[in-house]
């Protein structure tokens, strides 16, 4: 019995270790911005999602065909910080089926299932996250251990 609760421990504390790297490396990767780069696309889905009893909190996806970039996915997200701030400039109102937007995003995809955040958005010539507020926002975001 004794050998079983050491093995899980184990198991616990490497498992742990490599979630911390895995933490570690998307910090370290969004914290540098070569890594960010500006895309076009036109959106085909927007869906907004309301998480305020859990973690996540307010979310808004954006997928989009045509893009300007080959990414691995077609699918975005605003979350946190970034979140509020487009919503204050209206985004609900501004974002629509078939728009041709500009978008920064560093492309790494971390695991299945994963969705890109993005770090600025432009519409019909309007920047309704600035790269600057989208960056440090995001790494706040994930520094308070956020996926």
């Amino acid at each position: 019995m004794k050998k079983i609760i050491i093995f899980a421990l184990i198991v616990i504390i490497v498992t742990g270790g490599f979630s911390a790297c895995g933490f570690n490396e998307k910090i370290d990767y969004y914290s540098n911005r070569d890594n960010y780069i500006v895309a076009t696309g036109t959106v085909d889905f927007v869906n907004y999602t309301n998480n305020e009893e859990g973690n996540l909190g307010n979310r808004l996806y954006i997928g989009f065909s045509d893009m300007s970039v080959d990414f691995e996915d077609d699918c975005f997200v605003i979350a946190g910080r970034n979140m509020d701030v487009v919503l204050a400039n209206g985004i609900e109102t501004k974002l629509k089926i078939g728009d041709k937007i500009t978008f920064v995003v560093a492309p790494k995809v971390f695991g299945d299932g994963y969705v890109i955040p993005i770090v600025s958005i432009t519409i019909a010539e309007e920047e309704l996250l600035k790269f600057d507020d989208g960056y440090q926002n995001l790494l706040d975001y994930l520094k308070k251990g956020q996926p």
